[in-house]
């Protein structure tokens, strides 16, 4: 018994033990993994040009979105208020595109240097704002030091036109990681505001970052992306994929797929065809909080409203979206993209060769999913995927658990399977998304099972042994107690012993089943 109890202490000490963050990175070394990039002394000593509560709102892997729009204009502010040289002086340096995506907390707000080549100049129009700024330009820079993907720096001055690329670095605050669109999907650029592009005739030298992303080099001439824009982060990025939000107007709730729709809906079906299932699901993660705050701005004082924020902030709580603000007015909901991780119940195909909007887009087909998650009461939410994984099981009685991520289009009548008492089929309502692909999960089998888990379903088997020993001796001591109390029973003696009261303890659970 000292033995176990004494593994059961190291078990539990190493666990502990590998929980510490010097662990982790002792472990990675050991498997070759690189260090992370330590931040310039220049970028720890010297205080952000912009201070760190003015990012509050700011979100790295996501589009502009409007709740950005006090630090994108406060950093364009800091920007116009000092000279180029004043700005150089407070420069952490020259920094690289692994040191910007790889530490965007350090760097944010802060005055850095970049350098590449510039590829691409474009004027764009900022929004309406008080610093009499009605022109912007934005500059795509191949970075120095062997980078793959694009640097974007804005200029409040114009830099010279790039149709014939040239040399060039910037001085200014380092804004956010966002997320834009290419050919093959979603990418990542550090943001850059500065006062104004440098032409340079000697490439100065930049230190080779440690984290260099995994891709390939994204062909220059399909980026695009855009300045802050109004809106939901689901309908800013339905807008940098390309898809015309004006469409939504056709769109009716409450009602089967309609012709007028068709247009919108196989539009959003194109639109997340370059986009990884992984990415859609990384860029809903990551506007969550916003989602759930735009929400709780928006609600009455109604009893419906506290319900829905309520469920709101308990699924929240967990990190997971909620289901219920898509049951409700379908029109607040609309290109919201949002994720869940659900039980998959029901996956078909439907052929999609007879529509005219689809034929435009090269489809030909789709898949509509049945899906089931722990807050939706029973009730299903449909998402329709361009593709299924290899191996994803198909059919009308399925269980497959996955990781479903998607934009909201409708809420979509259907005829459920149950009958009115006339024998009608019962017309329900059901979110309707759009995805890319279905994300398979698993249960966990034995070989991923945590030590601690594995002590947790020890401790409960062991418990549950002693539970069906006890039992089995409380069923003998009831048969032994039975045979003892006839022989002493009798009408006379029924008062000073008052036995029958021990039948009146209940059988222990399960007894007897």
């Amino acid at each position: 018994m000292a033995a176990m109890l004494a593994g059961l202490v190291l078990v539990i000490g190493l666990m502990s033990r590998l929980e510490q963050p010097e662990t982790h990175r002792a472990i990675g070394r050991a498997l070759g993994e690189p260090a992370a990039t330590a931040l310039p002394a220049a970028a720890s000593e010297a205080p952000p040009l912009v201070t760190a509560e003015t990012f509050s709102e700011v979100r790295d892997n996501a589009p502009f979105r409007s709740d950005e729009q006090p630090a994108w204009f406060a950093s364009l502010a800091a920007v116009a208020e000092h000279e180029a040289a004043e700005l150089a002086s407070q420069s952490a340096g020259l920094v690289g595109y692994a040191a910007l995506t790889s530490q965007p907390d350090a760097y944010r707000g802060r005055v850095v240097t970049v350098a590449g080549r510039a590829l691409r100049v474009e004027a764009v129009e900022p929004a309406a704002n008080d610093l009499g700024v009605t022109e912007l330009w934005r500059v795509t820079l191949e970075p120095v030091g062997g980078e793959v993907w694009p640097i974007t720096v804005y200029t409040l001055e114009e830099p010279a036109d790039a149709t014939e690329p040239y040399d060039a670095s910037a001085v200014g605050v380092f804004y956010k990681k966002l997320s834009y669109r290419w050919a093959e999907g979603v990418g990542s650029t550090p943001v850059i505001v500065a006062r104004r592009l440098e032409t340079t005739l000697t490439m100065p030298a930049v230190e080779p970052d440690a984290v260099k992303p995994n891709a390939a080099t994204p062909p220059t001439d399909e980026v695009a992306f855009g300045a802050p824009a109004a809106g939901s982060m689901g309908a800013a990025l339905l807008a940098e994929l390309g898809f015309d939000v004006e469409l939504f107007a056709k769109v009716v709730d409450q009602q089967r797929l309609r012709s007028e729709e068709s247009e919108a809906f196989y539009a959003l079906l194109g639109a997340v065809e370059a986009t990884p299932a992984s990415q859609l699901a990384r860029l809903a993660r990551t506007g969550l909080d916003d989602y759930v705050a735009r929400h709780r701005r928006a609600a009455g004082d109604t009893v419906r409203d506290r319900w829905v924020i309520r469920s709101l902030e308990t699924e929240q709580a967990q990190r997971r979206y909620s289901v219920t603000p898509l049951f409700g007015e379908g029109a607040a909901e609309r290109g919201e993209l949002v994720v869940f991780d659900a039980i998959v119940r029901r996956a078909v195909r439907v052929d999609a060769s007879a529509s005219d909007a689809a034929a435009r887009r090269g489809i030909d087909h789709y898949f509509e999913l049945e899906a089931f998650t722990e807050d939706s009461q029973n009730l299903p939410i449909v998402f329709v995927v361009r593709e299924l994984p290899a191996g994803f099981p198909v059919g009308d009685a399925i269980r497959q658990p996955a990781r479903l991520a998607g934009f909201f289009f409708k809420q979509w009548a259907y005829r459920s399977r149950t009958r009115t008492e006339r024998g009608n089929d019962r017309r329900q309502f059901a979110p309707l998304l759009v995805g890319r692909a279905p994300i398979p999960l698993a249960l966990p089998d034995a070989a991923t099972i945590r030590p601690g888990t594995a002590i947790g379903l020890a401790a409960t088997v062991a418990l549950v042994a002693v539970a069906a020993a006890l039992w089995r001796l409380s069923r003998r001591d009831k048969a032994y107690e039975s045979a003892t109390l006839a022989r002493y029973r009798s009408a006379g003696d029924a008062a000073a012993h008052d036995f029958d009261r021990l039948n009146d303890l209940a059988d222990p659970p399960g007894a007897g089943a």
